[in-house]
């Protein structure tokens, strides 16, 4: 398979992905909208998009389960909504409904549907990056996240192999040394 029909073969999954999504109108608008501004302004290869988008619509479809219409989360529950609206004052009105943001994206990441510990890194890297989309602070990699999902940490670098790890060349010569066969030399 050439890099070429790999990418078109990706291109082609993720389209299915979004067509058997079961995401509201409102979501798969947005969706659109972020592959379009996000990923063709930033010129992601195929692969990569599918790597936003898999966990973006595995998001939605649980917003939806959850009782959401759209990715903004703004019917976060009439319960914590009332509560907010409770608030005279702006800023602590955001400061809760922040708050109710943040409960709802961590019952997500507590579920974690039996997903790998990679593509959980992913799912969490993609719902930070399309809500700093979403709210318009910029699609940088040093732009600042919204608070209702910057403390969302990421664990990707942690399995990263350090020189410290790595055998030194006295020590590769003593282990060859020390072999009898010359298949063991390999």
């Amino acid at each position: 398979m050439t890099y070429e029909q790999y990418n078109a073969n990706r291109e082609h999954n993720t389209e299915t992905l979004i067509a058997r999504a079961s995401l509201t109108d409102k979501m798969l608008e947005k969706l659109e909208e972020f592959i379009t501004e996000y990923c063709e302004n930033k010129s992601l290869k195929p692969s990569t998009k599918a790597s936003y988008v898999r966990p973006l619509v595995r998001w939605g479809e649980w917003l939806v389960k959850e009782g959401f219409t759209d990715y903004s989360m703004h019917g976060i529950s009439n319960n914590e909504i009332e509560k907010a609206k409770k608030c005279k004052d702006k800023k602590k009105l955001e400061e809760e409904i922040s708050k109710a943001k943040k409960k709802k994206i961590l019952a997500y990441f507590k579920e974690k549907n039996g997903i790998g510990s990679s593509i959980f890194e992913w799912t969490k890297l993609a719902v930070k990056v399309y809500y700093r989309w979403a709210d318009g602070m910029g699609i940088d990699k040093g732009d600042p996240y919204p608070e209702y999902v910057a403390w969302i940490r990421l664990k990707r670098n942690e399995k990263k192999i350090l020189a410290a790890d790595l055998i030194t060349p006295e020590q590769f010569k003593r282990m060859l040394a020390l072999t009898k066969h010359p298949r063991d030399r390999t």
